[in-house]
């Protein structure tokens, strides 16, 4: 039994690791984001084009502590914001991405309850 518990432990720990972190991005400015990429420590994911008002939802891999990077173009500008916030890859952490009517980026982070 005991060691039945111990593997059982080594299997959910390992699942965590990989489970990944949940960015949610919305576009709360009045124009619409372009060729919308977020990267960090090890990951850069592609969301393509957010209307003003929408939200998208993506899974990220972190390869350890990592910060959000935000890059898109509006209105023919390119815009890209310093690195922000804090999580990790283990399945804890919610980031919150949002880009304002002026279009300045800011994340947010949270560990789950």
């Amino acid at each position: 039994m005991k060691r039945f518990a111990i593997l059982l432990l080594l299997i959910l720990s390992l699942c965590a690791c990989g489970s990944g972190a949940s960015v949610k991005f919305k576009n709360q400015s009045n124009h619409e984001l372009q060729s919308v990429e977020i990267s960090g420590s090890g990951f850069k994911a592609s969301l393509r084009d957010i209307a003003p008002g929408q939200s998208r939802t993506v899974k990220v891999y972190p390869s350890g502590e990592s910060a959000l990077s935000v890059s898109f173009v509006a209105n023919g500008q390119s815009y890209r914001s310093e690195p922000q916030g804090y999580f990790e890859g283990g399945g804890m952490y919610k980031v919150s991405v949002v880009v304002s009517r002026d279009l300045t980026v800011l994340v947010d982070t949270s560990i789950w309850p």
